[in-house]
This record gives structure tokens, sequence and C-alpha cells, in this order.
């Protein structure tokens, strides 16, 4: 059984692909909200929650394009946003 598999177990988590759509949602709601030229910290420049989310994104990149990038534009600038300041750094 594959590590991410007993995590998945463990976590009820039968297909990672919702799993992410739902969890992108929360994020979508809870983290970015409406403001679609902020962070995640509602400033204009990143803080450590939005890199920490850069990196889980980034980790699941096989998922990303369809999950991501397909999402409404609020996501999707924030990722390329944030893909900008990692590139810059």
């Amino acid at each position: 059984m594959r590590c991410s598999s007993i995590y998945s177990a463990k976590r009820n988590i039968t297909d990672e692909r919702i799993a992410l759509r739902d969890a992108l949602t929360k994020w979508e709601e809870e983290g970015l909200g409406s403001k679609a030229n902020s962070f995640g910290s509602k400033m204009e420049a990143p803080d450590i929650g939005d890199v920490c989310m850069y990196g889980v994104l980034k980790s699941v990149s096989g998922l990303l394009d369809e999950e991501v990038l397909g999402r409404s534009f609020v996501i999707k600038d924030w990722y390329l946003r944030m893909e900008e300041q990692v590139k810059r750094k």
C-alpha cells in the first residue's frame, strides 16, 4: 500500500480529485474570499500561509492543471501571482 493510500484511507478519501476540489473550494471561500487581487493574507504581498498553500498545490501538480487552472479566476489568479512571486525570489 502506498503512503498516499494509507493517508487517504485514514482521512476517508476515496477520490483524490474530489478531495482536492473540495479543499480548493474551501480555500477560495475562506482563504481568498472575493478579493481577486490579494493573497490569503489579504495584503498585497504573500505571507507564510500563501507560501505553504502554494507549495502544497505545486506538489500535486499532476492534478493541478484541471483542478486549479481550470477553476474560477480567484484561485487561478492567486496561483499565477504566487508563481510570479516565487520566481522573483
